[in-house]
Protein backbone atom coordinates (compact mmCIF):
# COMPACT_ATOMS: atom_id res chain seq x y z
CA UNK A 1 0.00 0.00 0.00
CA UNK A 2 1.19 3.32 -0.65
CA UNK A 3 -0.01 6.75 -0.08
CA UNK A 4 0.65 9.80 -1.83
CA UNK A 5 0.21 13.64 -1.50
CA UNK A 6 0.77 16.28 -4.12
CA UNK A 7 0.30 20.00 -3.78
CA UNK A 8 -1.22 19.67 -7.77
CA UNK A 9 -3.51 16.42 -7.86
CA UNK A 10 -3.97 16.13 -4.42
CA UNK A 11 -4.05 12.82 -1.93
CA UNK A 12 -3.87 8.92 -4.07
CA UNK A 13 -3.97 5.66 -2.43
CA UNK A 14 -2.39 2.60 -4.69
CA UNK A 15 -2.61 -0.95 -3.77
CA UNK A 16 -1.31 -4.20 -4.47
CA UNK A 17 -2.45 -7.43 -2.76
CA UNK A 18 -2.31 -11.33 -3.27
CA UNK A 19 -2.88 -14.24 -2.26
CA UNK A 20 -2.38 -17.92 -2.90
CA UNK A 21 -3.89 -21.70 -1.27
CA UNK A 22 -3.26 -24.69 -2.18
CA UNK A 23 -6.38 -27.19 -1.98
CA UNK A 24 -4.86 -30.07 -0.54
CA UNK A 25 -1.02 -31.60 0.34
CA UNK A 26 0.57 -34.01 -2.59
CA UNK A 27 -0.53 -33.16 -6.21
CA UNK A 28 -3.48 -30.78 -5.17
CA UNK A 29 -3.62 -27.41 -7.82
CA UNK A 30 -2.91 -24.01 -6.18
CA UNK A 31 -5.16 -21.16 -6.47
CA UNK A 32 -3.95 -17.91 -6.65
CA UNK A 33 -4.86 -13.87 -7.56
CA UNK A 34 -3.86 -10.02 -7.32
CA UNK A 35 -5.27 -7.16 -7.27
CA UNK A 36 -4.33 -3.52 -7.94
CA UNK A 37 -4.29 -0.12 -8.37
CA UNK A 38 -1.99 2.63 -9.98
CA UNK A 39 -1.93 6.32 -11.17
CA UNK A 40 0.08 8.34 -13.31
CA UNK A 41 0.64 11.89 -13.32
CA UNK A 42 0.19 14.42 -15.84
CA UNK A 43 3.45 15.67 -16.85
CA UNK A 44 4.58 19.49 -17.25
CA UNK A 45 3.92 19.79 -20.77
CA UNK A 46 0.55 18.60 -20.53
CA UNK A 47 -0.41 20.89 -17.57
CA UNK A 48 1.22 23.81 -18.49
CA UNK A 49 2.47 24.32 -22.17
CA UNK A 50 1.74 27.63 -23.90
CA UNK A 51 1.84 28.78 -27.56
CA UNK A 52 0.43 26.81 -29.98
CA UNK A 53 -0.38 24.19 -27.89
CA UNK A 54 -2.05 24.79 -24.62
CA UNK A 55 -1.60 22.84 -21.27
CA UNK A 56 -4.70 21.69 -18.67
CA UNK A 57 -3.61 22.89 -14.97
CA UNK A 58 -6.23 20.93 -14.24
CA UNK A 59 -5.74 17.62 -15.64
CA UNK A 60 -6.34 14.72 -13.06
CA UNK A 61 -3.73 11.53 -13.16
CA UNK A 62 -4.86 8.82 -15.27
CA UNK A 63 -6.02 5.68 -13.44
CA UNK A 64 -6.32 1.92 -13.45
CA UNK A 65 -7.52 -0.79 -11.96
CA UNK A 66 -6.51 -4.57 -12.50
CA UNK A 67 -7.34 -8.40 -11.30
CA UNK A 68 -5.99 -12.14 -12.39
CA UNK A 69 -7.30 -15.03 -10.97
CA UNK A 70 -5.43 -18.52 -11.55
CA UNK A 71 -4.57 -21.92 -10.85
CA UNK A 72 -1.35 -23.88 -10.72
CA UNK A 73 -1.07 -27.47 -11.18
CA UNK A 74 2.15 -29.49 -10.93
CA UNK A 75 2.43 -32.96 -12.31
CA UNK A 76 4.36 -36.51 -12.33
CA UNK A 77 6.43 -34.94 -9.29
CA UNK A 78 6.55 -31.65 -10.26
CA UNK A 79 8.30 -32.35 -13.47
CA UNK A 80 5.31 -30.90 -15.21
CA UNK A 81 4.01 -27.49 -13.90
CA UNK A 82 0.75 -26.10 -16.15
CA UNK A 83 -0.57 -22.72 -15.13
CA UNK A 84 -3.87 -20.64 -16.46
CA UNK A 85 -4.91 -17.04 -15.00
CA UNK A 86 -7.46 -14.89 -16.40
CA UNK A 87 -6.23 -11.19 -15.44
CA UNK A 88 -8.25 -7.57 -16.57
CA UNK A 89 -7.25 -4.09 -16.33
CA UNK A 90 -9.48 -0.70 -16.97
CA UNK A 91 -8.20 2.37 -17.80
CA UNK A 92 -10.04 5.91 -17.28
CA UNK A 93 -9.05 9.24 -17.29
CA UNK A 94 -6.71 8.88 -19.87
CA UNK A 95 -5.27 12.25 -20.92
CA UNK A 96 -5.34 12.90 -24.70
CA UNK A 97 -4.87 15.43 -27.21
CA UNK A 98 -7.23 17.59 -29.41
CA UNK A 99 -6.47 19.84 -31.90
CA UNK A 100 -9.62 21.40 -31.68
CA UNK A 101 -10.31 22.31 -28.58
CA UNK A 102 -14.11 23.89 -27.80
CA UNK A 103 -13.01 27.20 -27.74
CA UNK A 104 -9.63 29.04 -29.20
CA UNK A 105 -8.28 29.67 -25.78
CA UNK A 106 -8.96 26.25 -24.56
CA UNK A 107 -6.50 23.90 -23.43
CA UNK A 108 -5.53 21.12 -25.61
CA UNK A 109 -4.97 18.09 -23.17
CA UNK A 110 -8.16 16.30 -21.48
CA UNK A 111 -9.16 13.75 -19.64
CA UNK A 112 -11.78 12.16 -21.69
CA UNK A 113 -10.67 8.71 -22.66
CA UNK A 114 -11.24 5.28 -21.13
CA UNK A 115 -9.77 1.57 -22.39
CA UNK A 116 -10.06 -2.01 -21.13
CA UNK A 117 -8.11 -5.14 -21.50
CA UNK A 118 -8.80 -9.06 -20.25
CA UNK A 119 -7.62 -11.93 -21.36
CA UNK A 120 -6.06 -15.49 -20.37
CA UNK A 121 -2.49 -16.73 -20.25
CA UNK A 122 -1.16 -20.65 -20.61
CA UNK A 123 2.19 -21.34 -19.35
CA UNK A 124 3.46 -25.30 -19.11
CA UNK A 125 6.95 -26.21 -18.01
CA UNK A 126 8.36 -29.09 -18.39
CA UNK A 127 11.69 -30.84 -17.02
CA UNK A 128 13.24 -33.97 -18.07
CA UNK A 129 16.50 -33.98 -15.91
CA UNK A 130 20.28 -33.87 -16.56
CA UNK A 131 19.26 -29.20 -16.41
CA UNK A 132 17.06 -29.54 -19.63
CA UNK A 133 14.01 -27.40 -19.54
CA UNK A 134 11.52 -26.22 -21.84
CA UNK A 135 8.79 -23.60 -21.11
CA UNK A 136 5.52 -23.09 -23.84
CA UNK A 137 2.98 -20.20 -23.30
CA UNK A 138 0.55 -18.43 -24.97
CA UNK A 139 -1.73 -15.16 -24.28
CA UNK A 140 -5.06 -13.99 -25.46
CA UNK A 141 -5.47 -10.28 -24.92
CA UNK A 142 -8.90 -8.87 -25.60
CA UNK A 143 -8.69 -4.81 -25.82
CA UNK A 144 -11.04 -2.07 -26.75
CA UNK A 145 -11.38 1.16 -26.05
CA UNK A 146 -14.40 2.29 -23.86
CA UNK A 147 -14.60 6.19 -24.64
CA UNK A 148 -12.75 7.34 -27.62
CA UNK A 149 -13.16 11.22 -26.43
CA UNK A 150 -11.68 13.23 -29.18
CA UNK A 151 -9.92 11.01 -30.99
CA UNK A 152 -12.37 8.65 -32.87
CA UNK A 153 -9.57 7.33 -35.30
CA UNK A 154 -6.04 6.27 -33.68
CA UNK A 155 -9.44 5.65 -30.20
CA UNK A 156 -12.42 4.09 -31.63
CA UNK A 157 -14.82 3.40 -29.37
CA UNK A 158 -15.49 -0.81 -29.22
CA UNK A 159 -12.41 -1.52 -31.44
CA UNK A 160 -9.35 -2.67 -30.49
CA UNK A 161 -6.32 -0.60 -29.29
CA UNK A 162 -3.34 -0.27 -31.28
CA UNK A 163 -0.61 -2.53 -31.27
CA UNK A 164 -2.21 -4.66 -29.36
CA UNK A 165 -1.85 -8.36 -30.34
CA UNK A 166 -4.54 -10.33 -29.89
CA UNK A 167 -2.87 -13.64 -29.57
CA UNK A 168 1.03 -14.23 -28.78
CA UNK A 169 3.26 -17.41 -27.86
CA UNK A 170 6.21 -18.44 -26.72
CA UNK A 171 8.42 -21.55 -26.59
CA UNK A 172 11.59 -21.73 -24.80
CA UNK A 173 14.29 -24.57 -24.05
CA UNK A 174 17.04 -24.22 -21.98
CA UNK A 175 19.74 -26.51 -20.31
CA UNK A 176 21.90 -26.11 -17.49
CA UNK A 177 25.00 -28.07 -16.90
CA UNK A 178 28.50 -27.93 -15.23
CA UNK A 179 30.04 -26.20 -18.15
CA UNK A 180 27.29 -23.48 -18.16
CA UNK A 181 24.02 -22.89 -19.64
CA UNK A 182 22.40 -22.28 -23.29
CA UNK A 183 18.52 -21.52 -24.09
CA UNK A 184 16.42 -20.78 -27.58
CA UNK A 185 13.47 -18.71 -27.32
CA UNK A 186 10.83 -18.65 -29.86
CA UNK A 187 8.32 -15.44 -29.85
CA UNK A 188 5.14 -15.37 -32.24
CA UNK A 189 3.48 -12.45 -32.02
CA UNK A 190 -0.12 -12.02 -34.20
CA UNK A 191 -1.40 -9.11 -36.22
CA UNK A 192 -1.91 -5.48 -34.61
CA UNK A 193 -4.09 -3.05 -35.61
CA UNK A 194 -1.62 0.46 -36.25
CA UNK A 195 -2.58 3.89 -37.77
CA UNK A 196 -0.89 4.81 -41.55
CA UNK A 197 -0.07 8.48 -40.72
CA UNK A 198 1.31 8.98 -44.19
CA UNK A 199 -2.27 9.59 -45.84
CA UNK A 200 -4.47 12.48 -44.50
CA UNK A 201 -6.77 11.48 -42.82
CA UNK A 202 -4.91 8.69 -41.21
CA UNK A 203 -5.99 5.00 -42.29
CA UNK A 204 -6.24 1.92 -40.06
CA UNK A 205 -3.89 -1.06 -41.32
CA UNK A 206 -2.99 -4.41 -39.94
CA UNK A 207 0.56 -5.21 -39.05
CA UNK A 208 1.04 -8.67 -40.03
CA UNK A 209 1.84 -11.61 -36.94
CA UNK A 210 5.74 -12.26 -36.97
CA UNK A 211 8.11 -14.86 -35.31
CA UNK A 212 11.47 -13.95 -33.94
CA UNK A 213 14.04 -16.70 -32.34
CA UNK A 214 16.43 -15.47 -29.86
CA UNK A 215 19.24 -17.68 -28.54
CA UNK A 216 21.87 -17.18 -25.65
CA UNK A 217 24.76 -19.46 -24.18
CA UNK A 218 27.13 -18.84 -20.93
CA UNK A 219 30.43 -20.99 -20.81
CA UNK A 220 32.54 -21.62 -17.18
CA UNK A 221 36.02 -20.34 -18.45
CA UNK A 222 37.38 -20.63 -14.83
CA UNK A 223 35.38 -21.37 -11.55
CA UNK A 224 35.81 -18.75 -8.54
CA UNK A 225 36.85 -19.56 -5.09
CA UNK A 226 38.46 -18.14 -2.32
CA UNK A 227 40.14 -14.73 -3.65
CA UNK A 228 39.64 -16.36 -6.93
CA UNK A 229 37.48 -14.79 -9.25
CA UNK A 230 35.10 -16.66 -11.79
CA UNK A 231 34.93 -15.69 -15.50
CA UNK A 232 31.92 -16.61 -17.86
CA UNK A 233 31.91 -15.92 -21.42
CA UNK A 234 28.66 -15.00 -22.37
CA UNK A 235 27.06 -14.91 -25.72
CA UNK A 236 23.21 -13.77 -27.26
CA UNK A 237 21.92 -13.20 -30.52
CA UNK A 238 18.53 -11.45 -30.90
CA UNK A 239 16.73 -12.29 -34.02
CA UNK A 240 18.86 -15.31 -35.20
CA UNK A 241 16.88 -15.88 -38.26
CA UNK A 242 16.72 -11.98 -39.46
CA UNK A 243 13.49 -11.53 -39.71
CA UNK A 244 11.69 -8.34 -40.88
CA UNK A 245 9.16 -7.28 -38.93
CA UNK A 246 7.07 -3.60 -37.39
CA UNK A 247 6.16 -3.67 -34.10
CA UNK A 248 5.07 0.56 -35.26
CA UNK A 249 4.28 0.91 -39.34
CA UNK A 250 6.95 2.39 -41.18
CA UNK A 251 9.70 1.63 -38.14
CA UNK A 252 11.54 -1.75 -38.58
CA UNK A 253 12.56 -3.50 -35.93
CA UNK A 254 16.10 -4.34 -35.54
CA UNK A 255 17.73 -7.16 -37.85
CA UNK A 256 20.14 -9.69 -36.41
CA UNK A 257 22.35 -8.62 -33.39
CA UNK A 258 24.97 -9.99 -31.33
CA UNK A 259 26.22 -9.38 -28.00
CA UNK A 260 29.90 -11.50 -26.68
CA UNK A 261 31.35 -10.62 -23.21
CA UNK A 262 32.97 -11.63 -20.05
CA UNK A 263 31.68 -12.36 -16.62
CA UNK A 264 33.16 -11.92 -13.40
CA UNK A 265 32.06 -13.14 -10.65
CA UNK A 266 33.24 -13.64 -6.61
CA UNK A 267 36.88 -13.06 -5.67
CA UNK A 268 36.74 -9.08 -5.71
Amino acid sequence: MRAERNEAFGSFLTTREGAAYRLGAGGWPKLRATFGTAFKEPSFFENYASGYVVGNPALQPERSTSWDAGLEQGLWGGRLVASATWFAERFRNLIQFTFAPPTPTSPNYYNVAAASASGLELEARASFGAGFEVTAGYTYTHTEADDSGYDGAAFAQGQRLLRRPTDAATLSASRVAGWGSASVTAYWVGNRLDENFATYPATRVTLPAYLRLDASAELQLARGGGARPGVAATLKVENLLDARYEQVLNFPSRRRALYAGLRLTGGL
